[in-house]
C-alpha cells in the first residue's frame, strides 16, 4: 500500500509541475522583453537573441516536458511549437520576419547533421539553434529574423 499511495503521490506531484511549467510559460515574453528593451535604450534594429532564445526554450518545455516520444503526435507537437513561437514573436513588435523550423528525432542511435547558410547583414540579421533532449527524443528548433530595415545602398552612393 505504501508504493502505491508513493507512486500516486508522485505522479500528482509530477503533474503539478508540468502544470506549473506549463503555466509559466504561457507568460507573454514578448511584452516583458519590450519592457526590458525601453529601460535598457536597446535599438529595435538589433537581432533580439535573447528574448528568442527564452521563447525557443519556453515552447520546447511546454510542449513536451517529459513526453515520450509518439510518432503520432511529432506533428501537432511542432506545429504547437512553431504556432506558439511565431505569436511571441510577433509580439516583440520588432522589425524582423522569422523563419521557424523545428526538427523531433526518436532516440535510436542514429545520426543527424543539419546545416544552414546565409546572405545576409550580420549586423542585423541572425539565427538561435536551440537543441533538446529528453530520454526519449532530440529536438533542434531553429529561428532565422532577417531585418525589414534595409539601408538603401542606391542612396548612398549619389
Amino acid at each position: 500500500r505504501r508504493r502505491r499511495r508513493t507512486s500516486a503521490r508522485l505522479r500528482f506531484e509530477r503533474k503539478s509541475v508540468r502544470a506549473a511549467r506549463r503555466r509559466s510559460s504561457r507568460r507573454p515574453v514578448a511584452k516583458r522583453a519590450a519592457r526590458a528593451r525601453a529601460d535598457s535604450g536597446m535599438e529595435d534594429d538589433a537581432f533580439p537573441q535573447e528574448d528568442i532564445e527564452t521563447i525557443a526554450k519556453n515552447a520546447i518545455v511546454g510542449t513536451l516536458g517529459d513526453c515520450a516520444y509518439n510518432a503520432k503526435k511529432v506533428g501537432d507537437w511542432t506545429n504547437s511549437m512553431t504556432d506558439t513561437i511565431l505569436k511571441e514573436l510577433q509580439g516583440l513588435n520588432r522589425p524582423f520576419k522569422y523563419v521557424v523550423t523545428t526538427i523531433i528525432m526518436q532516440k535510436n542511435g542514429a545520426g543527424m547533421d543539419t546545416g544552414a547558410a546565409m546572405h545576409w547583414d550580420a549586423n542585423k540579421d541572425g539565427l538561435v539553434c536551440i537543441p533538446w533532449e529528453n530520454a526519449e527524443m532530440h529536438v533542434v528548433l531553429t529561428i532565422y529574423g532577417v531585418s525589414l530595415n534595409v539601408d538603401n545602398v542606391g542612396d548612398e552612393e549619389d
